[in-house]
């Protein structure tokens, strides 16, 4: 087995957080070290965590600068040749690594991201996730999101890892860092999985499906569940305003700076009408959310600046991704 270092990402999640840790200590496949990264968080995860975890290796941010900061911040601790990247709101299988680390697909040079099944916390007959697709209006896509779960996705290829529970190759994110970082820290939260995602396509990686490697995630964990005004069904306007903004912002920066001109021509259509729909409803109904389209322009020349690097240096056609589109 490789050796692998685990980084939890926390913020205000300690109801989860220390059943999230004890998931990733009792992992049959054990890490070389437990990195816990909190985000500065306003409730008490971290006294629990010096209480009764002070023999980990802590890192107790004084800001929250969103999860990408804090997930660099630990990443940069790691001296395992692989990564398993957690939210705190997810609990794995104590067989989850070991699964992975198991199947045929490990051991290609190329394999860079690994994900296995996620189910609903508070339903485990529930699918979370089987890994991360593209829809028509290029948005991110969990295959199985909210369907029974009845074994249907088989062990494969997939675009990318949900960003809640993924193993990585430190050698694909070595080879990923822009201005020697993995994950950019201007998008704070939201979409870092998917512009990692298209930068490992890009640079050649492939990501895998593993379905006996299963996991328990609690989307949005970290979210206070008294700002959820509304049903989960409705996940945009149940978000509090900042969240809100930054979903906008990130949905525009990502297009811009990972998507190959391929991709946009052919799926004009689909996000002409997408967008024009979406615009309308900040319009109407979340005037303050549409504040997150200037935010996207003020960030547009550093988002270019990095698309010009990230296109100079790709390994494939954009051509080769249409196949992850559905």
């Amino acid at each position: 087995m490789k050796p692998y270092s685990a980084v939890i990402v926390n913020y205000n999640c300690a109801r989860l957080l220390e059943e999230c840790i004890r998931s990733v200590v009792e992992q049959t496949e054990k890490p070389l070290e437990i990195i816990i990264v909190d985000s500065a968080s306003k409730d008490n995860s971290s006294s629990l965590l010096k209480e009764h975890f002070s023999g980990l290796n802590l890192l107790l941010l004084s800001e929250n600068k969103g999860f990408t900061a804090a997930a660099n911040a630990g990443l940069a601790r790691c001296s395992g040749e692989y990564v398993l990247l957690l939210n705190s709101d997810v609990i794995l299988d104590r067989l989850y690594v070991e699964q992975i680390m198991n199947d045929a697909s490990f051991e290609s040079q190329q394999s860079g991201i690994f994900t296995g099944k996620l189910l609903k916390l508070n339903n485990e007959s529930i699918i979370d996730s089987t890994g991360q697709f593209l829809s028509r209006s290029l948005k991110p896509k969990e295959r199985g999101y909210r369907e029974k779960d009845e074994n249907r996705y088989l062990a494969g290829p997939v675009f990318t890892a949900c960003g809640a529970a993924g193993l990585y190759s430190k050698r694909m994110l070595e080879d990923l860092k822009e201005e020697d970082k993995v994950f950019d820290e201007s998008l704070f939260m939201y979409y870092e999985d998917l512009d990692l995602g298209m930068r490992a396509n890009l640079l050649g990686w492939k990501a895998y499906f593993v379905p006996g490697a299963v996991a328990k995630h609690e989307r949005g964990g970290s979210v206070n569940k008294e700002k959820r005004t509304l049903s989960r069904r409705y996940a945009f306007p149940g978000k509090p305003l900042n969240l809100r903004r930054t979903l906008v912002r990130n949905r525009y920066l990502v297009l811009l700076k990972d998507f190959p001109l391929q991709l946009l021509l052919v799926y004009f259509p689909v996000l002409f009408v997408f967008e024009l729909a979406f615009l309308l409803y900040l319009l109407f109904f979340d005037i303050f959310a549409a504040y997150g389209i200037i935010e996207a322009f003020k960030g547009s020349g550093s988002a270019l600046a990095k698309r010009r690097l990230l296109m100079k240096r790709k390994r494939i056609s954009g051509r080769e991704l249409f196949k992850w589109i559905s």
